[in-house]
């Protein structure tokens, strides 16, 4: 599969055969994290990657139970509601053989420095460090997808960011999840994809 192709096929899979990935392809599809672009070449990416089954089923474990306390904790039904419908989106990593955690460690510009008032504010926004971890994660999914495997861009877990990082004990200083990518071979369902909005809609030509 080419660039362009591995590109305009993508798609987010959130089920999985029960197969595991090749380990030869697995490093192929980091070595497409790594060789993402980065702002002044910070590189500032780590990948904590678990093929354990126990492992990833304890996230998924970690998970679910801040869900539950998160429920217990409010009143607002309207909300609590929302939240259980989204179950299954936040832990439905549980079912592939392997789980990539992204971690990125903090970025400090000395440019900001220079900067002030509504300069530094509008600055600020564009965190470049930021930046570099939505790179280092598209080139993983693009690699993935090249190489015929599924996976998909996961943030849903986050709220349990703190019970997920105490569990993984990851031993480098000032270094915080990001999010999660399941990799693995895509069930044979339909896997379909939401409206991607056209040119028109999205792109202005000055």
């Amino acid at each position: 599969m080419d660039t362009l192709e591995a590109i305009l096929n993508r798609k987010s899979i959130r089920k999985f055969k029960e197969k595991s990935v090749d380990h030869n392809d697995l490093l192929k599809i980091l070595a497409c994290g790594l060789n993402a672009p980065s702002a002044k070449n910070m590189q500032n990416w780590h990948f904590v990657v678990i093929e354990s089954k126990e492992r990833i089923k304890a996230i998924a474990d970690i998970v679910r139970q801040k869900q539950e306390k998160l429920i217990e904790e409010t009143d607002d039904k309207e909300l609590v509601k929302s939240f259980q419908s989204k179950t299954r989106f936040y832990t439905f990593f549980e079912k592939a053989p392997v789980l990539v955690l992204v971690y990125a460690s903090s970025y400090t510009s000395k440019t900001s420095k220079l900067l002030s008032g509504d300069d530094l504010e509008k600055y600020e926004k564009t965190n470049p460090g930021l930046q570099n971890i939505g790179a280092t994660i598209e080139n993983i999914l693009l690699g993935a997808t090249a190489l015929g495997y599924g996976t998909c861009w996961m943030t849903g877990p986050n709220f349990a960011i703190n019970e997920i990082e105490a569990y993984v004990s990851l031993s480098k200083e000032n270094y915080s999840l990001m999010a999660m990518l399941p990799i693995g071979h895509p069930s044979n369902e339909k896997h379909p994809s939401p409206r991607k909005e056209s040119i028109d809609e999205k792109v202005t030509f000055i």
